[in-house]
């Protein structure tokens, strides 16, 4: 089936990108028979329309939350999960989202090093204009994020916080909690690139708030902290 041809409302609702698409159907070409894959494939896709038919509107495509790696990527790496009778471990699920997600930190981290406070500066006013746009659509979108920044403080760099996540959301609703650390682990890894350190120690999937915090990754700061496993299999950042 071709992506335009799915059963979704396309007036409040994005298709999956590309990247996850790929990851998905060269994970069933990996584990099942050519025909097999197929479809699965399909049953994915439909999966995935079946899922955004309670989704509330999230901010379409123009949506900073809703690119490559985010929402709509993770509904479908949900879907695929649903869809194949094998189920995939949670660390599976992790190496999936990742591939989709850590591309544009592995690149952007050429250019950028979060040890240069120049640079750190703008990567916090990057994270200012999207909780503005966030502000700006709230009352369209009263379900969608909820993210606040704090000034930009050169000793201690960026701090900010989301107070709202529709992906967990999602998965609170579908019962697919458990699963949630497949999705929040991967921004360890992708701080890293831009030589950063971040430090959370709680998720929105595990309370009210998902609390960051980047330094450079040769600050002080970032020295005092140490990364964890928590029971339910959340990396979190506690002090040494």
């Amino acid at each position: 089936m071709r992506d335009k041809e799915l059963a979704i409302d396309w007036r409040k609702h994005i298709c999956y990108s590309r990247q996850v698409k790929n990851v998905i159907q060269q994970r069933l070409a990996a584990r099942y028979p050519d025909k097999e894959a197929e479809e699965l494939w399909e049953k994915v896709q439909h999966q995935y329309a079946e899922f955004l038919k309670d989704l509330p509107f999230l901010g379409g495509g123009k949506n900073t939350h809703n690119a490559t790696g985010g929402t709509y990527d993770c509904i479908a790496i949900f879907a695929y999960y649903e869809a194949v009778p094998d189920k995939p471990s949670v660390d599976e699920l992790y190496e999936m989202n990742n591939e989709v997600f850590l591309p544009p930190f592995r690149f952007l981290g050429k250019v950028m090093d979060g040890n240069r406070n120049f640079l750190l500066r703008l990567m916090n006013i990057a994270f200012q204009r999207t909780a503005a746009k966030d502000r700006k659509i709230r009352d369209i979108c009263p379900d969608g994020y909820i993210m606040e920044t704090e000034p930009f403080d050169k000793g201690n760099g960026i701090r900010y916080r989301f107070l709202r996540c529709p992906v967990a959301e999602f998965a609170r609703r579908h019962g697919y909690m458990d699963l949630m650390p497949a999705f929040c682990n991967g921004d360890f890894p992708a701080f890293g690139f831009l030589y950063t350190t971040l430090i959370r120690e709680h998720t929105c999937a595990e309370g009210s708030v998902c609390d960051y915090w980047i330094v450079g990754d040769k600050s002080p700061v970032a020295g005092r902290y140490r990364l964890i496993k928590d029971k339910k299999g959340f990396v979190v950042s506690r002090g040494k």
